[in-house]
């Protein structure tokens, strides 16, 4: 398994939990190795309610004896309710905290962001990098020390409202510019689950990952190096969540297929290849993995028949015994081909997953995981 010290963490909402279920909480997502905690520190001191802010205490301090990282949102309103000072800010509020952290949710002037970045207790000043882009720009103008500087994006808990793509793309190369790290949040899909606000129809980044499993959201993130930290935004995740997370922890791109009922053991054991990666020349119409002809040029692979006159587009095939020398590659349809019987047709990218075909460049590294 890949090293995932520091890249992958939780998010907790005290007031929505018994102590009880925070500690069983942090307690499983360490058992998975995530070290990173996420709290919405936002309308807690306004509220003025000492016992929920003793529970916020009492969560940091839980999670400070297992060894997470903290990070907590706040905003103007908060800095206002520590009658913090503008032009010469101290952070002790949030040293005696016991925080590693501050994301800020509010831009302020770029001056005062930039003096955080120089406090005494090396507390990280985190960025909102979904609304503050130029903004980011402006803070690093006023000298702002960037080794104490990073960005998160935000979590949206109402349909349609996420991160549009092209976006959040722009964004994340405008920051890496900067030489920013950046974090992003993913979603519970696969059942119930909660954030800080009322609404919550799951609470992802980017819109197109609102539905799509919690472990293929992550390889998305990854395999396209978008960002260097990821947290689940919703609590609580399950064993189930932890595990498709680990299992699409990695840097190729994870591509989830549905196969064939008829596939054969040869075919299987192609799909099944562990290393299989794009041509450099790439294709117009398919994506090749060619590797695999060499390895396994002795398979015999009968053509099978497919009925239909057009092998659309997002079909996973093999060629076969009729097609020579290409016998055993494996090709990912990238539009619709004509189908002259030279294709077995063993699967099908699920439509969630039809994102894929404009991600895969010349040399990308993947791998097919059949559903179960």
């Amino acid at each position: 398994m890949n090293n995932i010290s520091k890249q992958l963490g939780i998010s907790i909402y005290p007031e929505k939990l018994e102590m009880k279920e925070i500690i069983e909480y942090l307690d499983l997502a360490k058992t998975y190795s995530f070290d990173l905690l996420f709290i919405n520190f936002i309308d807690i001191l306004e509220q003025k309610n000492s016992e929920l802010l003793e529970k916020y205490k009492d969560t940091i301090n839980e999670a400070k004896k297992r060894g997470y990282y903290i990070t907590i949102d706040v905003n103007k309103s908060t800095f206002d309710s520590i009658n913090i000072n503008y032009k010469n800010p101290d952070l002790l509020f949030f040293k005696e905290l016991n925080i590693d952290c501050l994301r800020l949710d509010d831009q302020f002037n770029g001056i005062f962001e930039s003096h955080l970045t120089y406090n005494s207790y090396n507390i990280k000043i985190e960025l909102n990098c979904s609304t503050f882009n130029e903004h980011i720009r402006n803070i690093i103008s006023y000298g702002a020390n960037t080794q104490n500087l990073q960005a998160l994006h935000n979590f949206y808990p109402q349909r349609h409202s996420g991160l549009d793509y092209k976006l959040f793309k722009k964004y994340n190369d405008d920051i890496k510019k900067m030489g920013l790290r950046m974090g992003a949040f993913v979603t519970i899909t696969d059942h119930e689950s909660v954030g800080p606000w009322d609404v919550s129809e799951n609470l992802p980044t980017l819109e197109m990952h609102r539905d799509l499993e919690i472990g293929l959201q992550v390889n998305h993130f990854l395999s396209n190096s978008f960002v260097s930290y990821i947290y689940i935004s919703t609590q609580c995740a399950n064993k189930k969540d932890f595990e498709s997370i680990i299992k699409h922890f990695d840097f190729r791109k994870h591509i989830k297929v549905s196969l064939e009922k008829d596939v054969t053991k040869e075919e299987l054991e192609i799909i099944d290849y562990g290393n299989h990666f794009v041509r450099g020349d790439i294709a117009q119409n398919i994506l090749r993995s060619t590797t695999t002809r060499v390895l396994y040029k002795d398979f015999d692979i009968k053509p099978r028949n497919y009925n239909n006159e057009i092998i659309p587009a997002g079909s996973l095939v093999i060629p076969n015994n009729n097609y020579n020398k290409y016998k055993g590659e494996l090709q990912i349809v990238k539009h619709d081909i004509p189908n002259d019987g030279l294709r077995n047709v063993v699967g099908r990218l699920d439509d969630k997953m039809n994102y894929i075909l404009d991600e895969i460049t010349p040399w990308t590294h993947f791998k097919i995981i059949p559903n179960d």
